[in-house]
């Protein structure tokens, strides 16, 4: 006998449909800005309900970062939380938007492996210093690759210091030759490092933040991913910094 179809499925059914139907007509409309927010907003609860269950599979990772260096565990979460609401807002596949998620928990993983001296080091790095953390996209995705249940997370960490214009780390791919996953990454992390305070400097205010996310579109980063980042602002970054 076909087992009967549930409350709970029926809603996100519910849910699916009226995303996208809200989402194509408020897109292109600045008028319903706010209420297109408060709409993702209400969506992002039931989703992010949802990929938390998946978090279990990382959650040894982070757990192992955490011990070794408390900044670069909150960093990581908080960067996990704005490529989230990013992939959000792109609409993607469940399964995509986890997988990308999931491997912006994991982007700073590699840096396990780098010396307690740099790593918590209060003033400026040396060029040899500086080296040696470029050391840590290949050396997370070495780390992930060692087991196959973290196999899918590899492009995400790798490749999330390359650049646009094919200046970034480890190999200096571009543009569209960096894969997907990693071009939002790059965005959020960013974000993340200019708006935190660090023992060498201040956060950068947000508009200086901004300014900066916007003169490096096409040089850092993918042009319209840093459009619909700064045109959707206040929902990405809404309650991560305290405001």
């Amino acid at each position: 006998m076909e087992r009967g179809i549930t409350d709970k499925e029926k809603m996100q059914k519910v849910y699916i449909r009226e995303e996208k139907r809200f989402i194509a007509y408020c897109c292109t409309r600045r008028k319903y800005k706010d209420s297109r927010i408060k709409h993702l907003q209400f969506i992002e609860r039931f989703k992010w309900a949802q990929t938390k269950k998946h978090f279990k599979t990382i959650a040894p990772v982070i757990h192992l970062l955490s011990k070794r260096d408390k900044y670069t565990a909150e960093h990581s979460v908080r960067v996990a939380l704005m490529t989230y609401r990013l992939c959000m807002l792109i609409d993607l596949g469940r399964f995509y938007r986890d997988v990308i998620t999931l491997s912006a928990f994991c982007h700073d993983i590699g840096k396990l492996g780098i010396p307690d001296g740099i790593l918590h080091k209060e003033g400026s790095l040396t060029d040899e210093e500086y080296e040696e953390i470029k050391h840590h996209p290949k050396d997370g995705a070495d780390l992930l690759g060692n087991q196959a249940k973290y196999t899918h997370l590899i492009d995400g960490v790798l490749y999330h210091q390359e650049r646009w214009d094919g200046k970034g780390y480890p190999t200096r791919i571009k543009g569209e030759e960096i894969p997907f996953p990693a071009r939002i990454i790059a965005i959020a992390d960013s974000t993340d490092a200019m708006l935190s305070d660090r023992p060498y400097r201040d956060a950068l205010t947000e508009e200086d933040c901004k300014k900066e996310l916007k003169k490096n579109s096409g040089i850092m980063y993918e042009p319209w991913l840093v459009d619909l980042f700064l045109d959707n602002w206040n929902y990405i970054v809404d309650g991560i910094y305290g405001k």
